[in-house]
């Protein structure tokens, strides 16, 4: 039998949904990673000296692929939840152990990268130097002239300029 065969409709709908956001973080990720390759590309074919890409969706999100590497894996945790909640005929310590232990395996995939982040971070600033710190630092201002939802902080953090940061 399916999974899910006779759960409630709004543990399929959670399930269905964790899927969606799998997919939106799978498509952001690929698209980040085309458009920061077709960057590089253009750099190397016509001699110009390597740059950091802050176009496209890196221009809202530091790390925009890794982004959408936390939302595929948040979706796909959410996807599949629900299975692990609503087994039928398993006891509720076996149906709560391996709800913590999915959670662990999401816990481990923010942690690797955080890290990768981290790492990253270090080597941009070796590579780019100033342009890192002005990618850090950009941000849009507040109505009120302000730094409302700047980051100017150090990282690593996911930044979304202007609106806000996901601090890793």
């Amino acid at each position: 039998a399916a999974p899910l065969a006779g759960a409630s409709a709004a543990v399929a709908g959670v399930s269905a949904a964790g899927a969606a956001v799998a997919a939106a973080g799978l498509v952001y990720e690929a698209v980040a990673d085309q458009q920061k390759s077709r960057f590089k590309m253009a750099l190397r074919a016509g001699g110009a000296k390597d740059r950091l890409y802050m176009g496209g969706l890196y221009a809202q999100s530091r790390h925009a692929n890794y982004l959408g590497e936390l939302v595929f894996w948040t979706g796909s945790f959410l996807a599949g939840a629900p299975s692990i909640a609503a087994a039928a005929g398993l006891p509720l310590w076996a149906r709560a152990l391996r709800l913590v232990a999915a959670s662990l395996g999401l816990a481990g995939i923010f942690f690797i990268m955080t890290s990768a982040t981290k790492r990253l971070e270090g080597k941009q600033r070796e590579k780019y130097g100033a342009e890192t710190s002005r990618a850090r630092t950009r941000c849009c201002q507040s109505s009120e002239g302000g730094e409302g939802g700047c980051c100017t902080h150090e990282f690593p953090h996911i930044v979304f300029h202007g609106a806000w940061t996901l601090d890793l």
